[in-house]
């Protein structure tokens, strides 16, 4: 179906050698692997990870790659958390090797493969429009989904899982109830399909059919593994203590980062929330307001996102599609008997119980 090219398949196993070197304490080596590349490769000149996190051709994807400049304040923010981490500065200055690790392998999964396979996806829609043959770049983004790891066959290998965001799919929809019987997430299907329509699109030259696809299909659903991982880790965050050596930690501050700006754009009320529970400190418990808020803030961002809630599924009983969660950013949200609420994210949590309790006529 795809000929993903070769180069564009193995970024997965240097993020794998990352992993390793991190493990085993080879911080340089992890370093000089993510700087220079070994794996990918055009030709005899490795291409880097770190190239797909500070790739100017990012600014191709419409909107998303704005928000993400203007939340951080820095076109490379990814690439900036991961030397961070791996040199052990800045935030991550009392963080283990364990935790330096996760979080590098995680915004490697979440945050730069996400921009990087949009960004090959949207250039297809371009070369298109150009009279070019565009289904390389579009078998590229694929690849940078997919990965090498997960195996040729649909569905990938039910007993491995690999770096990209297939497989965090893969590892989320456990948890949350939404894998098919395959063992494969939901989301993994609905995406392989969009990028067999896309695919198709290119060859009939429907070039603005294809980039409608990427906006109402492809981007919504490529959010959904990253925010079940943000709830998923954030709920095993509530656990742990301040000083946490847990690696935990990492992986949800890594996962949460990848949503964030997405989330502030719109409603930045529910990114504040996100941002200070899941922020990697070690000085304070992490989630001091509770998983429940973490779905909360969700639930208020969800529509906005253009993200249908019921595909996030459900965790011990928690979902985002609480419709009287979800007030018009705009309007003032009626609770009963004339009374009203802010027009943005509540955070009290004695409101939010009246606001359920009066939804189901026991206010």
């Amino acid at each position: 179906m795809f000929s993903a090219l070769p180069q564009y398949l193995k970024f997965d196993r240097d993020i794998v050698q990352i992993g390793i070197l991190a493990e085993t304490q080879a911080f340089t080596s992890a370093i000089d692997m993510y700087v220079n590349g070994y794996n990918s490769r055009i030709g005899k000149r490795a291409v880097s990870l770190r190239s797909l996190a500070t790739d100017p051709g990012r600014a191709i994807v419409p909107d998303l790659f704005q928000q993400f400049s203007s939340y951080y304040g820095s076109d490379d923010f990814a690439d900036k958390t991961i030397v961070s981490a791996l040199r052990q500065e800045g935030q991550f200055a009392g963080a283990n090797p364990a935790q330096r690790r996760e979080t590098t392998i995680r915004m490697l999964q979440g945050a730069v493969s996400y921009m990087s396979l949009l960004t090959q996806l949207y250039t297809a829609v371009d070369k298109c429009k150009a009279g070019e043959d565009a289904r390389s770049w579009w078998d590229k983004g694929v690849a940078l989904f997919v990965g090498s790891i997960e195996g040729e066959i649909r569905g990938g290998d039910p007993n491995v899982y690999g770096e990209m965001l297939y497989s965090l799919g893969k590892e989320a929809c456990e948890d949350f109830g939404t894998c098919e019987g395959s063992g494969d997430a939901s989301s993994n299907e609905d995406l392989m399909n969009s990028f067999t329509s896309g695919l198709a699109l290119l060859a009939d030259k429907s070039c603005d059919s294809a980039a409608k696809m990427i906006k109402t299909d492809i981007m919504p659903a490529l959010l959904i593994s990253m925010v079940q991982g943000t709830l998923d880790y954030g709920d095993q965050m509530e656990d742990l203590s301040a000083g946490t050596t847990d690696d935990a930690l990492a992986t949800g501050y890594a996962l949460s980062r990848s949503i964030l700006p997405q989330v502030n754009d719109s409603n930045p009320t529910s990114a504040g929330t996100i941002d200070s529970n899941m922020d990697f400190q070690l000085s304070s418990d992490p989630v001091p307001d509770g998983t429940e808020t973490l779905f909360d803030a969700i639930a208020y961002a969800i529509s906005g996102m253009n993200v249908d809630c019921k595909k996030i599924g459900s965790l011990d009983g928690l979902t985002v599609c609480s419709e009287d969660l979800r007030p018009h950013q705009s309007t003032p949200t009626e609770m009963g008997d004339g009374m009203y609420t802010t027009t943005t994210y509540v955070q009290d949590r004695y409101v939010l119980q009246c606001l359920r309790l009066c939804a189901i006529g026991m206010g």
